[in-house]
C-alpha cells in the first residue's frame, strides 16, 4: 500500500511504527535498538553486572519489539557485563498470558534475578496481580516500556525499577510538521529515521510523571 502511494506520487512517512523495506520518506518516532541501549543500562543499573534475567515480548517477528532487544543485548555485551538470559517469551501482546507466562518462568527459575519487559503488557497489572507474576518476589529487578499510570504506580511502589517511555505526543507533532516541509516547502527530511527520543522513569522522577497521567 504504501509503496503504491508513493508510486502515484503521494508522499508517506510512517510514524510509531516503521516500515523500512517500503518506500516510506522517513519515520517519525522512537528509535527502537537506542531505547533497547538504554534499558540494558538500567538493568546493569538495578541488577549489576552478574545475575540472570528472562525477557517478556509481544510477538517474536515484531521489528520495533525485536530492536529493543538487539539494543539491550548489545548494551549488556559493550558494557562487559555477566548477565545470563535465561528464557525469552512471547504474549502476544496480552496482558494475561504475559502474566501467567512470567509467573511460569519465575518459579520455574528461582535464581531467576530480572525481568525485561519490551512492552506495557505485563506491567500494566494491578499490583496484586503482578506481585503474583513474580511468585510474590519483591526482590525481582523489572525494566519496562512505556508509562501509563499504572506501570507508574508499580514504579512508586518499587515493584518495577525502571521504564522506558515513549513520546507518543511529539511523534503525531513532528509527524505533521516533517509532511508540510515535504509538501508546502520541498525539502526533504535530513534523516530517514527521526528520532523522537525517551524519557528513563525511576523511583527517583516518577511524581513528576504520576502528575500528568491519566
Amino acid at each position: 500500500v504504501i509503496n503504491r502511494a508513493v508510486d502515484a506520487g503521494i508522499p508517506v512517512i510512517t510514524f510509531d511504527s516503521d516500515a523500512p523495506r517500503s518506500k516510506r520518506i522517513c519515520y517519525v518516532g522512537t528509535d527502537n535498538y537506542r531505547a533497547g541501549r538504554e534499558a540494558g543500562k538500567q538493568m546493569i543499573r538495578f541488577l549489576g553486572k552478574e545475575g540472570k534475567y528472562a525477557i517478556m515480548t509481544g510477538g517474536l517477528g515484531a521489528l520495533n519489539l525485536n530492536e529493543r532487544i538487539r539494543g539491550f543485548r548489545d548494551e549488556l555485551k559493550a558494557q562487559g557485563v555477566h548477565l545470563q538470559e535465561v528464557d525469552i517469551e512471547a504474549c502476544d501482546d496480552d496482558t494475561d498470558i504475559a502474566l501467567q507466562k512470567m509467573e511460569d518462568v519465575t518459579r520455574s527459575q528461582p535464581d531467576l534475578n530480572a525481568w525485561f519487559v519490551t512492552g506495557c503488557w505485563a506491567v500494566v497489572a494491578p499490583k496484586n496481580a503482578f506481585l503474583a507474576a513474580l511468585n510474590n518476589r519483591k526482590d525481582m529487578i523489572v525494566i519496562g516500556f512505556d508509562t501509563l499510570k499504572e506501570e507508574l504506580l508499580l514504579v512508586k511502589e518499587g515493584l518495577v525499577q525502571a521504564l522506558i517511555g515513549q513520546r507518543p505526543y511529539d511523534m503525531g507533532y513532528k509527524s505533521i510538521y516533517v509532511l508540510y516541509d515535504i509538501v508546502a516547502k520541498h525539502k526533504m527530511p535530513e534523516s530517514q529515521i527521526i528520532d523522537t527520543g525517551v524519557d528513563v522513569v525511576t523511583k527517583d522522577n516518577v511524581d513528576q510523571f504520576l502528575a500528568k497521567a491519566r
